[in-house]
């Protein structure tokens, strides 16, 4: 699907919401990053029928799918940078139909057998159902640095960890090597807030509890990248140049 500008979006979702005029209203939703145009229920002002989201800057599609009572229902598209389709689930039979090559190409994975995460052989990883990257930007667009590491010229290594359970849902989300108390919270705020939908990893056809691990280094800086992403492993880069000068001021 190739990018569409959102008077292409008005009219295909004119034409499609014609009938039902009476029942539904068009919304858009503008944010920092992204615009959403979804249609809702005029009686229960929920979400039902057309959902497409896109980036602000580009207007290229991220997502496009369909509501029904404020549920996502039937198939839904997610794209990557180039506007090809990176993977398609079918929420109604809960199906994931397509999923890009370099997806389906990651094999092993860190899962749980006998209250232990190891490193397995595994039928296909944890599946963010998102547009391409769409994790870890959100990660990228919502971690600061905090003033205090900057301040005190702070470096080093922060390493949290989460575990998408065999329903599909993020838990046991923590900070395994920790820099900085106000960093640690800025990197748990972030992950509890991301509530998109996962598919577990499966092992001999049966889901299975998997553990995922984010590596962020913080310097002073900018560095070149030294580490190499696994499945298992996000990395996230931090660099500062510093505070020349700080004022604080006190009210009276």
């Amino acid at each position: 699907m190739k990018s569409l500008n959102f008077i292409t979006i008005a009219l295909l979702l004119f034409f499609f919401l014609s009938g039902f005029s009476q029942e539904r209203k068009i919304k858009k939703k503008n944010s920092t990053n992204f615009i959403e145009v979804y249609s809702v229920d005029k009686k229960t002002k929920r979400k039902d029928g057309v959902y497409l989201k896109l980036n602000k800057l580009t207007n290229d599609t991220l997502i496009s799918g369909n509501f029904s009572n404020n549920t996502k229902s039937g198939l839904w598209r997610y794209f990557d940078n180039s506007k090809n389709v990176y993977l398609t689930y079918n929420y109604d039979n809960q199906h994931l139909n397509q999923i890009s090559p370099e997806i389906s190409a990651s094999d092993s994975f860190y899962i749980k057998k006998d209250s232990i995460f190891t490193l397995e052989k595994v039928d296909s990883p944890p599946i963010y159902l998102g547009y391409k990257d769409e994790f870890g930007i959100t990660m990228n667009q919502n971690i600061v640095l905090p003033v205090e590491i900057i301040e005190n010229k702070i470096i080093g290594f922060c390493v949290s960890t989460f575990v998408v359970d065999k329903q599909g849902k993020m838990k046991d989300i923590r900070i395994e090597k920790s820099l900085n108390k106000k960093f640690n919270q800025n990197i748990i705020q972030t992950l509890k807030t991301i509530n998109g939908d996962w598919i577990p990893a499966k092992l001999n056809g049966k889901p299975v509890e998997s553990k995922t691990y984010l590596f962020f280094d913080v310097s002073q800086f900018e560095k070149k990248r030294t580490f190499k992403e696994k499945p298992y492993l996000q990395v996230f880069y931090f660099s500062f140049l510093g505070i020349t000068k700080t004022i604080r001021m006190r009210a009276f």
